[in-house]
């Protein structure tokens, strides 16, 4: 699977020690509790959900496993559609599920996305082969109603 660099992850899992390697189990305990000790300190400060820009804070609540929904919130200028990330703590998804229903029927914006009439260049991670990156893709601004 090219398009995510997915055949390096592959690769990877062919190396003596994965998943059992001390350090590799040192390094995913450690990453895992810096990610829920990160979200459940905003939680307990009196916040019921972190709201963040869609494809840019993902990879906390994924290593921490907990809940992360994206919700569509407008349509780019490009025709693309925008979105944001809602995530929370641990056993939180009924509440979650709940408080993205509610924002996405407040901003009543999801469209059924259209064929633009051209395929976004296939993502290069780099890191692993020393390709060159490529540029970001989205670089227009999202058009969002205002509702609060």
């Amino acid at each position: 699977m090219p398009y995510y660099d997915q055949d390096v992850f592959l690769l990877s899992e062919q190396f003596p020690g994965y998943p059992n390697d001390p350090a590799y189990i040192a390094a995913r305990t450690n990453a895992r509790t810096t990610a829920r000790s990160g979200i459940d300190s905003v939680i307990n400060s009196g916040v019921d959900a972190i709201v963040a820009p869609h494809l840019t804070n993902s990879t906390g609540p994924a290593v921490a496993g907990y809940p992360n929904l994206s919700i569509p919130v407008g349509i780019r200028d490009s025709g693309r559609p925008a979105g944001m990330l809602m995530y929370s703590t641990f056993l939180h998804e009924p509440q979650l599920i709940g408080f993205g229903y509610a924002l996405e029927q407040a901003l009543n914006v999801r469209q059924q996305p259209q064929f633009l009439g051209s395929i976004i260049p296939i993502p290069n991670g780099g890191f692993c082969t020393g390709q060159p990156r490529q540029p970001q893709v989205f670089t227009a601004g999202a058009r969002l109603p205002r509702i609060f």
